[in-house]
């Protein structure tokens, strides 16, 4: 009994095992299956451009270049592939007539056959594409005695290229339909061949047309890499490296933010599809691919000709806007021309005529373009805190280049006297000045005066010396009247700490100035200091160029005219229609606040309260 019991499990367990390898079996055929199907699917999905392919649905011929280029899309997205171009001229041209071709029946071709049409044909290009993982084509041999010894960058995977020999093969010919032949036959084809010679040697123009036959590579066929998506470097597909392309030109710079675009882009791309996997980079490219591809457009656009070219279409359209004055002459290759820039909008001029009276402040940044020059802002003191007046760029910070600027703001303003003009130590804008409007009034900004001090007296004296040297200074700065300035500038040529290197210093650079910045000479209300332009310079980097500017010219000027200028006279404005919005003012409000802006009734209140304050505890 137990012998029969042991045979018959034996006979279940094998049973078993040949079930498992039936269902294994069976397993294994149901993926290929699925694989098979997956492929046709994909291969139909690709074959659909072809005019007619074979059965595999890897050769055929298609009837135009743009067949061909979306049969290529379609075909690498199936298969996560991508191609580059290897020789060969470009598949959009049609000019049969460019080299003497031989007129064809058939062809074996060396790579791709094209099979008897009963018309002849002229081939007008052969051309091949090669998996991006192909050949390395340029390569670097430098003999080092240590690997590391370069300071340049360490690439561990210095290549994406591992030598895959897959290949597109690609023949593009001309067909003549009116030389068709019905059978073939030598005679036939000879005659035929002849006349089309004849005819195309006379500059007749027959009717043709064109096919681009193209042999595709099996799956099998790539070697040495993947084809996940996270695996793949993909190269970016032409339509999102256009978009990305565009947000550059728009100015739009960030990655985060073309990512964002990118986004709705790719959605609106694939409306009523299904939507690549998000490891795509072929249309989810990573911010590394955009910052590359925003660098590459910067670099074709940043060409200094191609800049001053498209800052001239610039000028032509602001030139055609109300009021706008605009003057432009480029720079010239021979160096005799210099570069000058300078723009005003109507609202400005406006802001000229009400406020230049008071005083004009003038100052300069730099590093908002690609080229080493200086970007200066005439800005004006209103109501509403400080605005833009006028813009302008030259080439030298000299000044011969910044008086001829100034003279352009005076010929387009109505200036009635010399204004006053509030600066840095600055000699090139002083002497500009002084060419333009020679009677007119010019002090120094006391914070940039007091950091010129401190710059060279910690780098020229000792702490205790320094701090003496300062003070003396400042009280010289701050003398009242003419005799309390005599003795401060006694006290400070008495003192030990007023050597040959300080005296000479303070003599060449302060005391020949000293009418400019000594506060007893200052006998109207101005701006004491340059400040409100410096604001006005974080505003536009910090706001608009950091988000804007390409660092090209005409980048920067599109920006600075386009979006800055508007927002900041937009603001002024604003802050004054705010105060005539109907709304009732409060009764115990004084009449010379009506109808004033918000922050400007703000302040005068709050100082109201404090003198009344102020008043009571005195009394």
């Amino acid at each position: 009994v137990q012998g029969l019991l042991q045979a018959v499990a034996e006979e279940e367990a094998a049973v078993a095992e040949e079930e498992a390898e039936v269902a294994e079996e069976e397993a294994e055929v149901a993926e290929e299956e699925a694989v098979v199907a997956e492929e046709e699917v994909a291969k139909e999905e690709w074959a659909t451009h072809f005019a007619d392919c074979s059965p595999d649905c890897l050769q055929g011929y298609c009837n135009s270049a743009e067949d061909f280029r979306l049969l290529m899309e379609s075909y690498c997205q199936c298969t996560a592939s991508e191609f580059t171009k290897v020789n060969g001229t470009s598949l959009a041209s049609n000019d049969f007539m460019a080299k003497k071709h031989k007129v064809l029946w058939s062809s074996a071709g060396p790579c791709i056959p094209v099979p008897f049409m009963h018309k002849p044909f002229l081939v007008v290009t052969r051309c091949q594409l090669e998996c991006h993982h192909g050949k390395k084509k340029k390569t670097k041999s430098k003999e080092q005695d240590h690997q590391y010894a370069s300071k340049k960058r360490r690439r561990i995977q210095p290549s994406k290229k591992v030598g895959c020999p897959a290949k597109v093969q690609i023949v593009k010919v001309a067909i003549f339909p009116d030389f068709e032949i019905s059978v073939n036959a030598r005679n036939k084809r000879d005659r035929a061949s002849k006349l089309l010679r004849c005819a195309l040697a006379q500059g007749e123009s027959p009717n043709v047309t064109y096919r681009v036959y193209a042999k595709l590579p099996k799956i099998g066929e790539h070697k040495g890499h993947g084809f996940d998506e996270a695996e793949t470097m993909h190269l970016s597909d032409k339509a999102i490296v256009q978009k990305i392309q565009d947000c550059a030109a728009a100015g739009i710079n960030r990655a985060h933010d073309v990512e964002v675009i990118l986004q709705s882009f790719v959605q609106d791309l694939f409306h009523g599809k299904d939507l690549p996997s998000p490891l795509d980079r072929r249309y989810f490219p990573s911010c590394r691919d955009i910052l590359n591809i925003i660098a590459s457009y910067r670099k074709k656009t940043l060409v200094a000709s191609t800049d001053q070219e498209r800052v001239g279409q610039l000028v032509g359209e602001l030139e055609k806007g109300s009021g706008c004055r605009v003057f432009f002459r480029p720079y010239g290759q021979n160096g005799k021309q210099r570069l000058l820039f300078m723009y005003q909008s109507e609202g400005m001029r406006h802001l000229v005529n009400v406020y230049a009276d008071s005083a004009l402040l003038l100052d300069a940044t730099y590093k908002v373009v690609k080229y080493e020059i200086p970007f200066f802002q005439v800005v004006v003191q209103t109501n509403c805190g400080f605005q833009v007046a006028a813009v302008f760029i030259v080439q030298h910070e000299d000044g011969p280049s910044i008086a001829e600027a100034l003279g352009l703001f005076r010929r387009w303003n109505c200036i009635r006297r010399d204004p006053i003009f509030v600066i840095d130590h600055s000699i090139a804008e002083l002497n500009a000045i002084t060419n333009v409007w020679p009677d007119s009034q010019i002090f120094f900004c006391s914070f940039h005066r007091e950091q010129a001090w401190d710059r060279w007296l910690r780098a020229n004296c000792s702490p205790c010396n320094r701090d003496e040297l300062r003070k003396l200074m400042r009280a010289v700065a701050h003398s009242a009247n003419f005799s309390q300035l005599q003795g401060h500038l006694m006290a400070l040529q008495d003192c030990c700490a007023y050597d040959d290197s300080v005296a000479s210093w303070f003599e060449s650079h302060w005391l020949k100035h000293l009418q400019r910045w000594a506060q007893c000479f200052h006998q109207v209300q101005v701006p004491r200091t340059t400040n409100g332009v410096e604001s006005l310079h974080r505003i536009l980097k910090y706001k608009f160029l950091a988000h804007y500017n390409d660092r090209s010219l005409h980048g920067f000027l599109g920006t600075v005219t386009q979006k800055y200028l508007s927002f900041m006279f937009q603001k002024y404005r604003a802050a004054n229609l705010v105060s005539k919005t109907g709304r009732p003012y409060d009764p115990q409000l004084p009449d010379f606040l009506i109808n004033r802006p918000l922050g400007f009734v703000r302040h005068c209140v709050q100082r109201i309260i404090v003198s009344i304050l102020i008043d009571a505890i005195v009394r």
